[in-house]
């Protein structure tokens, strides 16, 4: 059985069992010769030998040196891997004999100074490490005896017990120690300050060679714990917070009431949980073999980590940088490149003024190729139907969604739409991978826009401070786009379950992407500054995708150099951006989707049989009532829902679309439309 009392894991043991255990009675017996009772005598008799060092006249002497060296060769040789100990034994010999520390050290020089590469300064690093620290036994050869290593054994294990638990011995304790083993005050002080310096050199040497501790400068060796003299464990609260301050752990503000937990690394911020700092404190204590706190830690987690005491950490104050008006700013792991529209410039981070997310630096470096033949730019080309001003238009698209710069007057939602218009519509046209290649850069929270609905609860609770692209794909028909208005021009609420809610202001607040198989509802100038819309060509289809015509999965087959070429053509994408601003397209068949969006196929057929009948000039007045009975007489279906109001917004639309001037005017045969003239032949065959 376990005893669940007992805390000290390192006490538990475990006793084998066998319950087909045997006890063989067919034995032999070997006989116990018992010992003669004169060496019985003898033993009890037998006193310890005591090795004495005969006393050495003159110590500074080569015979006193080569007696020195003759005592280190009995357990060591002056080669590889022995160095150090065999020097270090020859200083131990010569100081207790009374050599001087100058003596010893140009001794040394002479002998073994040619016999390796080692510095001088590191060859005699053994050599005053032991005059230093076993000082109080310089010429004592005749005194020591065993009872003074007696003395000093127990005295280095009462003093590390005192440091295990987190205290320094105070005079008083050496005092009543030395005092109890009837030794001299000044060895006793010592040999506790030799303990301390090793245990000080040990934990440092353990604590830097752990790679899964964050470590900035020595002074983050911190204890934070307190033993009393019945070793009961607390937690001296200041100094934990001092030990996490060391740590680079902080609050930073998100609200006036909500905070977040941050790690700050030089100029690197990553925001962390309470896991990730549980983590950090639970690693040091591993690194420096502190188990009994770790224990501790383990048993009260809920109280160390309480928000009530993480509310102290001091709030960190934090100017991230952002890209300006005219230029953008991509991290890499070799530096960080400014673009302008002038060129493009790779830098190193010591010119970085400001700190950066940690979710900004990209996975790979950065080396710019001109004019680079890459997978994705030839994929946008075709993308593009092969046309040089669609081509423009894209790219300058991809220039915008780089660019972390909001302008209050045009910050629109770059929308992806097919070229083709169809009832039943199939995609695959690429607007995926447009998304992909921007999420190779900016830290983007997609939203599946089959499914996404505005009324859900915590919409928006995978939104952080970090997220600068916020992608809604493949949305439905009836996507109700009025409802970004205000997150596209004015900021972001987000609302994270239980975790509160907290705001985004525009100038940093994510932009948007939205890619569709249908046009997106809504006209008007409301609409139009809120939207840049883009259509793709049917080059890539179901029956002919990318992976079929460059021979690999674009990103994930990728080799450096591509990765290279890509980073290039993105910068590319960016400096023309800067240069030339967003390049719209002349749009083929978008705006009449968006007419059919925002009425139906069977109005927009109906308008275009009226067209073709006044022989696409209609002139003088047309009664608004004759229009929608006629309408309802060809659709009987829209009689439940139809009303005369809407159907007369729909004509007026309908109208715009065609070019059509005309004015609304009251007659005595009730409202109607007055057409002036024929401006445009646009409009359906």
């Amino acid at each position: 059985k376990i005893d669940k009392g007992c805390h000290d894991i390192s006490r538990l043991r475990y006793v084998s069992f066998d319950h087909n255990a045997k006890i063989r009675e067919d034995f032999d017996s070997i006989p116990i010769k018992e010992p003669s009772s004169v060496y019985l005598e003898n033993k009890k008799n037998k006193q310890r030998a005591v090795s004495y060092i005969d006393p050495i006249e003159d110590a500074d002497t080569e015979n006193a040196f080569d007696a020195a060296v003759r005592r280190a060769e009995r357990d060591y040789s002056f080669g590889d891997g022995f160095k150090h100990f065999f020097i270090r034994c020859i200083a131990g010999f010569c100081n207790v004999i009374g050599m001087s520390q100058t003596y010893c050290e140009n001794m040394v020089l002479v002998r073994y100074g040619h016999q390796t590469n080692i510095s001088d300064d590191n060859l005699l690093r053994p050599v005053r490490s032991i005059y230093k620290i076993y000082k109080s036994q310089h010429n004592t050869a005749v005194k020591r005896n065993s009872s003074n290593k007696l003395n000093d054994k127990i005295t280095g294990a009462i003093v590390t017990q005192y440091i295990r638990k987190g205290v320094t011995p105070k005079p008083s304790d050496l005092s009543h120690l030395a005092e109890s083993l009837q030794a001299n005050i000044e060895r006793v002080n010592e040999v506790a300050d030799r303990v301390i310096e090793e245990y000080s050199e040990e934990r440092d040497r353990d604590f830097h060679n752990t790679p899964d501790v964050v470590i900035r400068e020595k002074k983050q060796l911190v204890q934070f714990w307190i033993i009393d003299e019945k070793d009961k464990i607390t937690l001296d609260k200041r100094m934990f917070k001092e030990f996490l301050v060391n740590n680079g752990v902080y609050r930073y503000r998100v609200t006036i009431e909500r905070w977040i937990l941050v790690q700050v690394t030089d100029n690197v911020v990553k925001e962390i949980n309470k896991a990730d700092l549980k983590k950090i404190v639970t690693d040091y204590l591993e690194s420096i073999r502190r188990f009994d706190i770790y224990q501790y830690i383990a048993q009260n987690v809920t109280k160390t980590f309480s928000d009530d005491y993480l509310e102290l950490l001091p709030e960190a104050s934090i100017k991230f940088v952002r890209d300006g008006k005219d230029g953008v700013t991509v991290f890499y792991q070799n530096g960080f490149t400014e673009i302008t529209a002038d060129g493009i410039v790779l830098k190193p981070y010591t010119e970085l003024s400001g700190y950066i997310w940690e979710s900004q630096i990209l996975a790979r470096k950065y080396k710019y190729i001109p004019n680079p033949a890459c997978d994705f730019k030839t994929f946008v080309f075709h993308a593009a139907g092969k046309d040089s001003e669609r081509y423009k238009s894209i790219c300058s698209a991809i220039g915008y969604l780089m660019h972390d710069y909001k302008s209050g007057a045009y910050s629109p939602a770059v929308i992806f739409n097919d070229e083709v218009i169809s009832d039943n519509p199939e995609g695959g046209t690429g607007k995926g991978i447009l998304i992909k290649g921007i999420k190779n850069f900016k830290n983007t929270v997609s939203f599946d826009g089959k499914t996404f609905g505005f009324d859900k609860t915590f919409v928006y609770q995978r939104v952080n401070l970090d997220t600068k692209i916020m992608a809604f794909e493949d949305v439905n028909k009836n996507f109700d786009f009025e409802r970004l208005f205000s997150v596209i021009t004015d900021g972001i609420e987000v609302e994270k379950k239980n975790k509160g809610t907290f705001y985004i202001p525009f100038a940093e607040s994510p932009k948007i992407i939205i890619t569709t198989n249908y046009a997106i509802r809504g006209d008007g100038n409301s609409h139009d500054r809120r939207r840049f819309e883009i259509e793709l060509a049917r080059y890539y289809t179901k029956d002919y995708t990318p992976l079929d015509e460059f021979k690999r999965m674009l990103f994930d087959d990728w080799d450096e150099e591509e990765w290279q070429r890509f980073d290039s053509f993105m910068s590319e994408c960016a400096k023309f951006y800067l240069k030339h601003g967003m390049v719209k397209q002349d749009l083929i068949n978008l705006p009449e989707k968006r007419l059919i969006a925002s009425t139906c196929q069977e109005f927009y057929d109906y308008m275009n049989e009226w067209l073709a009948d006044n022989k696409q000039a209609p002139a003088g007045y047309y009664q608004k009532a004759d229009m929608f009975n006629n309408f309802l007489s060809e659709n009987k279906t829209f009689s439940k829902w139809l009303s005369n109001k809407k159907f007369y917004k729909w004509c007026a639309q309908y109208f715009e679309f065609v070019g059509l001037e005309f004015t609304e005017e009251r007659t005595h045969d009730g409202r109607a439309f007055l057409f002036i003239q024929k401006t445009s032949d646009h409009g359906s065959d």
